[in-house]
């Protein structure tokens, strides 16, 4: 269970870095200015990766309590 709470702290640590990186820089890799819509696009997209990481966490955590609750019986 520790293992899993470190996990999803670094997950959430990156996707925060991500989402402050994106909303910072001033032209994405090509030079191109970063307007709002950029912006958002970009949101978007890292948005919708950590969700498919958050439901493979959730996935995860129903696993180990279900793990726990039948090892303690």
């Amino acid at each position: 269970m520790l293992v899993w709470r470190i996990v999803t702290v670094v997950e959430l640590l990156v996707f925060a870095i991500l989402v402050a990186f994106i909303l910072l820089r001033p032209a994405d890799a090509t030079g191109v200015d970063n307007s709002l819509t950029m912006q958002l696009i970009s949101l978007g997209l890292i948005a919708f990766l950590y969700l498919l990481f958050l439901i493979g966490q959730v996935i995860w955590y129903i696993i180990l309590k279900t793990k726990k609750s039948s090892t303690s019986l």
